[in-house]
C-alpha cells in the first residue's frame, strides 16, 4: 500500500532563521561592537575581527576566515558563531549580530593559559630574570610557552637555564651556585682626551671597567714627566661595573698641563694601562646646523678633533615680506659626528603659508676634515658633499638652500680662546623661493667662535645666484651651560628681486647636543 503526503511548501527564509538561531544560541559570550558606523547603503555591512593578541585564528559558524585582523564584507545580517584559537591562549565561543547598512568592529581581549615558576632558596644578592624581565616574588604565574631563566650572583657564575611550561602546571626552580675565579675585563676610557676648562661630558674623562667576584683595586694618573698627579683606591668590589671620573686636575685641585697622561690600573696583581690626552684647544666640533647640511645657520663648521657626538636642532622661523607677516617656518635638523675625520647629517625644512602648497625641503650631508698643529692652535681643513630636494619650492616665501646638489670646502684656524671658520659651496641647479629658479648659486659662509668659558658662535653667510638674486644672514648660537642645550638665533634677508626684496626670515630655536 502506498501513502501519498501531501505537498508543504517551505519558505527558505524561514529556515535560514532557524539556523541563525541555532548558531547564535550554540555559543556562550554574546560580544558587543567595540565601534559601529552607519553606511551609506542601508543593504552593505562590514564587520572587523580583531583580538589582542593579533594572529588568532578565527572561525565563524566554523568556517576559518584567516587570522586577525581581518575585515569581512557583506555578510548576511543576522546572528553568528565566532571562535578564536591561539596557541597558549583559552578558546572561547561568542555570539554576535550583523547589522544591515552598518560597519561594526568586534575586538577580543584573549586570556592566557598560564603555568608557574616557584623559585626556592634565591640569596638576596641574586637576580632572577624571566624572558629578560626581572622577577622580585617567590613566584610567577605566566603564559605557558617556552621560557628563559636568567639567575645572577655576583661573585658566582651566571646561570641560564631553558623551561617549557605546560598550561596549569609548576615548575620549581632551585639554582646551585658555583663560585666565579676573579677576572678583570673590559678597562676602557669614555675618550681619549679631555678639556678641563669646558664644563661637562667634554671636560672629563671616565674610566671603566667589569669584575667577576671580590677584590680592590688602585687607580693612578702620571703626568707627561712621569710625576703622579692623582691616586684612587677603590674599595672591596661588591659588583660588576666599576668607574672612575678624572676633570683634569690633579689631587691637591690644581688644572693640570696640556699633554699625554698615563693611567694604571693596579688589581689582584695585575696592571692596567691606557692613555689620555689633555687639550685646551679643544671644543664641542658642532656650533651651528642648517638647511643646506652643515650648520644651523648656512655656514659650514670645522673643530679640529674627534668626538662623537649627536644633535637634534628643532626651530621656527616667521617671515615678514613688505606687506607684514608671510609665513612660518619650521625646521628640524639631526647630526653628529661618526669618527676622527668624518660626520654628517639630514635638515628638514617647511612652511605654513596662505597658499594649498606643502613646500618642504631636505637635504643629506657628509663632511670630511682634518687638522693640523701650529704653534699657537691648530689649522683645519676640510671638504664636504650635500644633495637636497625641494617639493613646493614655488611657495618658498625665502630662499631655500635644500634642493640641489652641493660641495664645497672650508678652512679653519683654533686656539683656546676661539676659532674662525671660513666655507665656500656650489650648488647645481639650485631653487631659490618662489621663483623657482633651476641656476647654480654660490654660497660663502664666515663663522667664529668664542670660548672662554660659556660657548658662543657668531656666523653670517650669503648665497649668490650669479646676476641675478642675492641672500645674506646672520646670527648666534649660545651654550650657556657647556654642554647639552644650544640656543639659536639668526636672521636672513633676500636681496635682487623686485617680489621679494626685503623679505626676512627670523629663526630662533634650540639644539640638543648628546
Amino acid at each position: 500500500m502506498v501513502f501519498q503526503l501531501p505537498a508543504v511548501t517551505v519558505n527558505l527564509d524561514d529556515v535560514l532563521d532557524i539556523i541563525d538561531l541555532v548558531t547564535y544560541f550554540s555559543g556562550t559570550n554574546p560580544l558587543a561592537p567595540t565601534e559601529q558606523t552607519k553606511l551609506d547603503s542601508d543593504e552593505d555591512t562590514i564587520v572587523h575581527i580583531k583580538s589582542v593578541p593579533r594572529d588568532a585564528e578565527i572561525y565563524i559558524n566554523g568556517v576559518y576566515k584567516g587570522k586577525t585582523e581581518v575585515t569581512l564584507k557583506n555578510l548576511r545580517p543576522g546572528k553568528y558563531r565566532l571562535e578564536l584559537k591561539k596557541q597558549y591562549y583559552e578558546c572561547d565561543v561568542y555570539n554576535f549580530t550583523v547589522k544591515a547598512g552598518y560597519e561594526q568592529t568586534f575586538e577580543v581581549n584573549m586570556k592566557e593559559l598560564q603555568g608557574t615558576f616557584w623559585f626556592r632558596n634565591i640569596p638576596s644578592d641574586a637576580s632572577v630574570l624571566v624572558d629578560g624581565n626581572r622577577v622580585t616574588s617567590k613566584n610567577l604565574a605566566i603564559i605557558a610557552g617556552d621560557h628563559i631563566i636568567n639567575i645572577i650572583r655576583f661573585g658566582f657564575n651566571p646561570i641560564v637555564e631553558n623551561y617549557f611550561l605546560q598550561p596549569y602546571a609548576d615548575i620549581y626552580v632551585e639554582p646551585d651556585f658555583v663560585e666565579s675565579p676573579f677576572e678583570l675585563t673590559d678597562f676602557q676610557v669614555s675618550r681619549d682626551f679631555l678639556n678641563p676648562e669646558i664644563k661637562g661630558a667634554l671636560g672629563k674623562v671616565e674610566v671603566t671597567f667589569s669584575v667577576t667576584n671580590k677584590g680592590t683595586a688602585r687607580l693612578s694618573v702620571f703626568a707627561p714627566d712621569g710625576s703622579l698627579t692623582n691616586r684612587y683606591q677603590f674599595g672591596e668590589f661588591n659588583t660588576w661595573n666599576q668607574s672612575y671620573t678624572w676633570n683634569g686636575y690633579s689631587d691637591d685641585g690644581k688644572m693640570l698641563d696640556d699633554g699625554l697622561y698615563w693611567i694604571e690600573l693596579d688589581c689582584e696583581g695585575s696592571k692596567y694601562e691606557t692613555c689620555v690626552t689633555i687639550n685646551r684647544t679643544l671644543n664641542y666640533p658642532v656650533m651651528n646646523f642648517s638647511t643646506n647640511g652643515f650648520s644651523y645657520s648656512n655656514v659650514p663648521s670645522i673643530e679640529p678633533f674627534s668626538i662623537k657626538y649627536g644633535t637634534i636642532a628643532v626651530s621656527g622661523s616667521p617671515v615678514f615680506s613688505n606687506e607684514g607677516y608671510a609665513a612660518t617656518g619650521i625646521e628640524v635638523a639631526a647630526g653628529g659626528c661618526f669618527s676622527e675625520a668624518l660626520s654628517g647629517g639630514a635638515v628638514f625644512k617647511s612652511y605654513i603659508t596662505d597658499n594649498s602648497g606643502f613646500p618642504f625641503s631636505i637635504s643629506g650631508n657628509f663632511r670630511y676634515n682634518k687638522s693640523f698643529a701650529a704653534e699657537n692652535g691648530r689649522f683645519c681643513t676640510g671638504a664636504f658633499l650635500r644633495y637636497g630636494y625641494a617639493f613646493d619650492a614655488e611657495y618658498m616665501p625665502v630662499s631655500d638652500y635644500g634642493a640641489g646638489l652641493g660641495f664645497g670646502t672650508l678652512a679653519g684656524w683654533n686656539n683656546r680662546q676661539w676659532s674662525l671658520t671660513g666655507s665656500a659651496q656650489y650648488v647645481l641647479g639650485s631653487k631659490t623661493g618662489n621663483i623657482l629658479e633651476k641656476e647654480n648659486s654660490v654660497i660663502l659662509g664666515l663663522s667664529t667662535v668664542f670660548k672662554p668659558v660659556k660657548i658662543v658662535s657668531i656666523y653670517a653667510d650669503g648665497m649668490f645666484t650669479i646676476g641675478k638674486t642675492a641672500v645674506v644672514g646672520g646670527g648666534i648660537n649660545w651654550l650657556p651651560f657647556g654642554a647639552g642645550v644650544m640656543i639659536n638665533a639668526g636672521a636672513q634677508t633676500v636681496l635682487g628681486f623686485d617680489s621679494m626684496f626685503g623679505t626676512t626670515e627670523i629663526k630662533a630655536g634650540l639644539t640638543f647636543v648628546f
